[in-house]
């Protein structure tokens, strides 16, 4: 664990400042300190239900976990420290898995993860996350490199029984790779979403969206292929 003094140092040099005068050195180790308590806190309250790999960022005031599920995070995974937190409703024997370098934003609404009983929802590596509420009763699974916005709801399943006779129906989603949801969509049970696809916002999706596609609206629809054009230079 790096030392105040040798955190100030590489501080010092990254920003090419000669030194910190006296109040800015007294911020730094208060907030320094703040989070070495919080980082140990969040170790000793979850260590029976957070596996956390190497180099993550997880903010205490950020994460909530309920429940008897377990937590399996990757590599330099961060959870922001903002105005909002990052929900995990874990039933038992429920798993969500985050994968390497995923960047969980809480600046402008709360990312909910909420697993029934023998649930998982499984993220790929690279994804970012600024909002969005995951509903698992079998399956959610999330490709690399996936953008997920504000107001975006992934259910695979119809939530309850239509009556005390009936059963809940469930089927799992699968979304590809290098996806982008901007805000306000809802994906149903069932429906799986292929590799480099965007949804329009405000969407309800219902059925399957092949590779390579833009869709959008109630249902939505395909509008177009995305193709080589739609590359960033």
């Amino acid at each position: 664990m790096l030392k105040i003094a040798e955190v100030e140092r590489k501080i010092k040099k990254g920003f090419g400042q000669p030194e910190f005068n006296h109040l800015e050195k007294v911020l730094f180790r208060a907030l320094y300190l703040e989070n070495l308590i919080y980082s140990q806190w969040f170790r000793l309250r979850y260590r029976d239900r957070v596996l956390l790999g190497k180099n993550c960022q997880i903010h205490a005031h950020s994460f909530i976990l309920r429940g008897t599920g377990t937590v399996e995070m990757g590599n330099n995974v961060i959870v922001e420290r903002g105005l909002h937190r990052v929900f995990f409703n874990l039933e038992p024997l429920s798993r969500v898995r985050i994968g390497d370098n995923t960047w969980f934003q809480t600046y402008e609404s709360d990312v909910i993860f909420s697993c029934k009983s023998g649930a998982e929802i499984s993220l790929g590596k690279n994804c970012w996350f600024a909002g969005g509420h995951l509903s698992a009763s079998q399956r959610i699974t999330i490709g690399e490199h996936t953008l997920i916005g504000r107001g975006c709801h992934f259910l695979d399943s119809d939530l309850h029984k239509m009556d005390n006779d009936s059963e809940l129906k469930t089927a799992p989603i699968t979304i590809g790779s290098h996806c982008w949801f901007p805000c306000n969509i809802i994906v149903l049970k069932g429906v799986t979403i292929g590799d480099h696809c965007v949804i329009g916002s405000g969407s309800i999706v219902m059925d399957d969206i092949p590779d390579q596609s833009f869709a959008a609206g109630i249902p939505a629809r395909i509008i177009r292929k995305i193709n080589d054009r739609d590359k960033v230079p």
